[in-house]
Parts: structure tokens; C-alpha cells; sequence
């Protein structure tokens, strides 16, 4: 169980993040969207988001339901974000417009936030087919708990508690408007991932996953929960089978990894991983090398500028040598895509 915070007006400026992970909050949300208009009091920059990301805490966009959700889908991937829409009245309750939570949390792949009523419907799973929820439910005291199980049945996936409405609490010696809230902790590397030519995501167990298409090769990344980079890849596109199982790259940075994103430039294939104490490590690697029946151990390095983390800078000179792993053995046989997307929903539905 982690603490969380979101506010509308307030947003953190870095020092105040930084003072905010210190106290031991790892989650923090923010209005987010394509354009004014849609019921949000206000919308953060990609600044605001980037402020808490730096400071080492998951940044939560709470959107409308009025807004674009591939918009959000995309937006949210690329700045390495959870998407969570905000079902209440204001914004667009639940309802609002005949029943469009369902649809707009599939196509937008995200969470869902509202009043405990907001997550059940009748003839509809719990949670209504939203990556996590959060209900708002002010006791009047601290539940230590991130959901009221006593009433319903848990959603499948993380679930988390508004438990305290609007109140100050002071950060950096400025106080900020805020709400506070209790979510399970598998949340932290939970995110939608984005098509095309880059993929950037994560899944709850312990790693984080990503990888990218590049020709016909869609690569496929893994982190063990000792800060090692696995690597696999599928041949034939999406539905593809991954015929050379997952090998150690090495890497082996200070304990498990909170973010990972990859990327190709030309034949280029850069993996930038970065750590919970902020320490960032990048290999670059051309595709070719990748192209073998084993892996071998690689020069990670770190960046000279990590900059907003999920947004690829140009590559400039190598900064220091960063930490090299061993080779790993190779993996076992590899599963199709749908035998892993199976087994990602079974271990985040079994928690």
C-alpha cells in the first residue's frame, strides 16, 4: 500500500516533488487533456507531469470522459503517465450521455476515479474494464485500507482510496492544495503502452516491459527485479511468435528498475533504463547485434542529459561508464504473444 496525492491548481514544482517522495508519497495526478472546455478546472503541461517523474513519483492524468481517449492513450504513453478518467459531476459523471465508461476506458486503456457507485454497474464485470480504479470515499479518518471490500466485490485490477478530500499540506515550505488517497503498490510500474514505431509501458509483478517494432522484428524488452535487461523478439508482426526465448543484457543497476523505454534511430536501438535512486543508464546497440542466438554483455553507459525520461533526446557524446552485466544464459522457449498477454492478466488479476 502506497500514498498517494492529486491536486488541480497545485502543481508541484520539482523541489516540491522531491520534498513530497522524501515524506514518502509515490503517486501524484493532475488534470490532464487535449484541450479546455471539457469540465477539467485546469490542464498540466508536460512539465508539471515531468516535475514528478524526476523525483522519482508515478504521475496519475486524471482526463475527462469528454476528451479524444486514443488521444489519451497515445499522450499518456509517450509521457510515460497513467490515464485515469474522472467520472463525477463537472467533468462528466457517470451516465452523462448514456453509458460510456466501458467504451471510453478500452479505447483510452485506463484507469477509472469516481464515487464507489462509478465502478459497478449492473451486467458489467467490477471495475467496468478499467487498467485500475480509485474510488473517493471520505470517512472522516484514515481507512489504511485501498478499497471498502465489506460492501462489493474488488475490482481485478490495483484499486485505490481517495480517503481525505481538499486540505493543505506543506512541501518545500509552500503549502499545496491537495487530496490524499491509499492505492495497492503493483500500480507503480502500471501504465498503457503505445503502437507504432515505439512501444513504452509497464506491468505490476516486479519489471518493467517495453520494446518497439523495427522492420519485420517487433524487439521486446524485460527487466529482472535485480535491475537486469532482458531482451526478446517476434518475427511477423503483432501475433508473432517469440523464437529466441529472453536473454540477460546486462545492465545491473542499483536494485530493480522503476522505468524503462526503448527506441529505434535509423538501425540504432537505444534502451534507457532509469533506477529508484534516480540513477539513469543508456545502451545503445545496433540492431544487427541484436540478431544472434545469444547475447552477450554490452556497454551501458550513463546519459550526459536523461532529460524528461520517456522523451528521446538526441544522442550526444557517452557520458561515464555505466555498470556492465554478465551474460545470461539463454531463456526458455518462447511463449506467443497472446500466451503472454494471457499470463500478464492472469498475474495482475490473481495480484
Amino acid at each position: 500500500m502506497i500514498a498517494a496525492l492529486d491536486s488541480s491548481f497545485d502543481a508541484p514544482t520539482l523541489e516540491q516533488a522531491k520534498a513530497a517522495y522524501a515524506s514518502g508519497v509515490r503517486v501524484w495526478g493532475g488534470y490532464f487533456g487535449s484541450r479546455d472546455g471539457l469540465g477539467l478546472a485546469v490542464r498540466w503541461n508536460r512539465m508539471s507531469f515531468w516535475n514528478l517523474q524526476e523525483a522519482g513519483i508515478t504521475p496519475i492524468g486524471f482526463c475527462s470522459g469528454w476528451d479524444d481517449p486514443d488521444w489519451i492513450r497515445t499522450t499518456a504513453a509517450e509521457w510515460g503517465i497513467l490515464a485515469c478518467v474522472d467520472a463525477e459531476p463537472g467533468i462528466r459523471a457517470d451516465g452523462e450521455g448514456g453509458n460510456w465508461i466501458p467504451g471510453f476506458v478500452e479505447r483510452a486503456q485506463c484507469g477509472l476515479y469516481g464515487p464507489m457507485s462509478v465502478h459497478y454497474e449492473t451486467g458489467e464485470a467490477a471495475g467496468r474494464g478499467a487498467l485500475f480504479n480509485i474510488m473517493a470515499w471520505y470517512l472522516g479518518w484514515d481507512p489504511q485500507a485501498t478499497w471498502y471490500d465489506a460492501i462489493e466485490p474488488r475490482p481485478p485490477g490495483p484499486c485505490g482510496w481517495q480517503w481525505w478530500g481538499t486540505h493543505d499540506e506543506v512541501y518545500a515550505g509552500i503549502p499545496l492544495s491537495v487530496d490524499r488517497s491509499w492505492l495497492d503498490d503493483i500500480i507503480l510500474p502500471y501504465g498503457p503502452g503505445r503502437g507504432g514505431d515505439t512501444y513504452s509501458g509497464g506491468f505490476a509483478m516486479g519489471a518493467t516491459m517495453g520494446g518497439f517494432r523495427l522492420g519485420d522484428v517487433d524487439h521486446c524488452f524485460e527487466t529482472s527485479v535485480d535491475g537486469d535487461v532482458l531482451w526478446g523478439r517476434t518475427g511477423g508482426g503483432s501475433g508473432g511468435h517469440v523464437h529466441v526465448g529472453f536473454w540477460n543484457m546486462g545492465g545491473s543497476g542499483p536494485g530493480p528498475v522503476c522505468d524503462l523505454t526503448a527506441w529505434a534511430s535509423g538501425t540504432d536501438i537505444i534502451i534507457r533504463t532509469k533506477y529508484a535512486e534516480g540513477n539513469v543508464l543508456e545502451l545503445v546497440v545496433h540492431a544487427d547485434a541484436l540478431d544472434r542466438d545469444s547475447a552477450v554483455a554490452l556497454p551501458w553507459y550513463q546519459p550526459d542529459n536523461a532529460g524528461p525520461f520517456r522523451v528521446p533526446a538526441p544522442q550526444g557524446e557517452k557520458g561515464d561508464a555505466g555498470a556492465t552485466g554478465p551474460p545470461g544464459a539463454d531463456g526458455a522457449p518462447g511463449a506467443t504473444a497472446d500466451e503472454i498477454a494471457d499470463e500478464i492478466g492472469n498475474r495482475i488479476s490473481n495480484g
